[in-house]
């Protein structure tokens, strides 16, 4: 298909959903006053003021070389800066126990042997374009090294089981749709792969523009730091050109933003989708490695049901679905280890007793129901209750968060019908997997 010209101004729908009535009273125990926090929109708002603190410090971080060496963007290179930078890579790959495989598939090339002769000095042709890349690779390989953990990142089976799908589909050249509700750490998963864990992918955060293959094709065209100008078929071209043939692989996070109807009923209300084309046009023409991550919505969208999306469900090599896997597996979600390392994330003093651990790995495996995002915010309103609660005890210092702190928390957060409804869900969930 060819994607000269091609342009699509569909707007998404509006419309949201309602916020739940706040502040009804607790099961007669005391706590702080403390305003409710208790819609969707007040927990994505939170975790976009995290997100965008997180990427002006990789901004600022990405001023500093840490590994490679200053090399001029544009014109020839001189004899002394190839001899450094090829030097500088030598000794970083031995100290780093890397092979010459290794940076030949992280800049693109099929041969090993050409990194080899360039790195050597025995390289026939001008080296300067491959010293550049290689220095690049550098650059960014000793990044994922040292690089910190992003903030609340805490490594789970979910996220374990998502790496070993993301690094099979570059293994293997494909396309993959990891899919599942809200909260369930596929955005900290993307971030995380695209800064240390997957050396040369790209994250690419898709927004409610997006519908508009004009849109999402200059989003992508930003991600790989080329050129946004031009028409839909330029920026196609300008993509395949930088990807053709490597193994970067392209982390497109929240693709069910694509679609041009967000309605559950995706077989029906669904019409064709010019973004999601690209992408697989894409793969096709770079050979390039591609992960979507989304709700169930993406996964029907190229389902076979779909006319349209036939060719795209073919060309998927993995759906995996992470609400389906623990239901599976008989484990859920999120285990009590998981929360009590969520929990420590956030703060020393964010410490839990047993019970209470339990609970919350509960809440938050229950499917839709916010994953870890909703515990953060959970957590956050029972630790001042904890606080409160052990001034009121006449204790000098913190203690634990209990059972009765995160009770007390979900109905300051939410109506009364809403939290026991929570809790009995939770009760529910922890005697089906026991």
């Amino acid at each position: 298909m060819s994607w000269e010209g091609t342009g699509d101004h569909r707007t998404p729908p509006s419309g949201g959903t309602p916020e739940r009535k706040e502040n009804h009273a607790p099961r007669k125990r005391t706590y702080a006053p403390r305003p409710a926090r208790n819609s969707a929109d007040a927990i994505d708002r939170e975790v976009t003021r995290t997100q965008d603190k997180a990427l002006e410090a990789i901004e600022q971080d990405a001023r500093v070389i840490k590994a490679a060496r200053k090399l001029p963007v544009n014109g020839p290179l001189s004899q002394q800066q190839i001899n450094e930078a090829r030097t500088n890579a030598l000794d970083y790959i031995e100290r780093h126990e890397l092979t010459h495989k290794q940076v030949s598939r992280g800049i693109g090339l099929k041969s090993p042997s050409t990194v080899t002769e360039v790195l050597n000095g025995t390289y026939k042709g001008k080296p300067d374009a491959i010293i550049r890349k290689i220095n690049a690779w550098v650059e960014q390989h000793a990044r994922g090294q040292d690089s910190d953990r992003p903030q609340l990142f805490v490594s789970t089976k979910v996220v374990e089981q998502i790496f070993k799908i993301i690094r099979n589909t570059i293994r293997t050249r494909k396309t993959a749709v990891i899919f599942g509700p809200a909260g369930v750490s596929k955005t900290t998963v993307c971030l995380e792969a695209a800064r240390t864990e997957i050396v040369g992918s790209v994250h690419i955060p898709c927004n409610a523009t997006c519908t508009s293959l004009t849109s999402f094709s200059k989003l992508w065209c930003k991600c790989l730091g080329t050129s946004t100008g031009g028409s839909n078929g330029d920026r196609f071209d300008r993509i395949v050109e930088v990807l053709k043939d490597s193994d970067r692989c392209q982390l497109i996070d929240d693709a069910h933003k694509l679609l041009p109807s967000r309605s559950r009923d995706i077989r029906v209300s669904t019409s064709y989708c010019k973004s999601l084309e690209f992408i697989f046009d894409v793969h096709d023409a770079a050979g390039v490695p591609i992960v979507l991550f989304g709700t169930i919505e993406i996964d029907q969208a190229i389902g076979d049901e779909q006319g349209w999306a036939g060719q795209l469900s073919s060309r998927v090599k993995s759906r995996y679905s992470i609400t389906q896997s623990a239901q599976q597996s008989g484990r859920p979600l999120f285990t009590k280890d998981d929360v009590i390392a969520f929990a420590k994330s956030i703060g020393p003093t964010f410490r839990l007793t047993g019970g209470a651990a339990d609970l919350l790995a509960s809440l938050c495996s229950i499917p839709g129901n916010g994953g870890l995002r909703r515990v953060e915010n959970i957590l956050s309103t029972a630790h001042d209750c904890m606080r409160h609660r052990r001034r009121t005890e006449g204790h000098d210092k913190l203690g634990p968060i209990t059972i009765d702190d995160i009770e007390t928390a979900l109905h300051l957060l939410y109506d009364m019908a809403h939290a026991e409804h929570m809790l009995a869900e939770a009760d529910q969930l922890k005697r089906e997997v026991a």
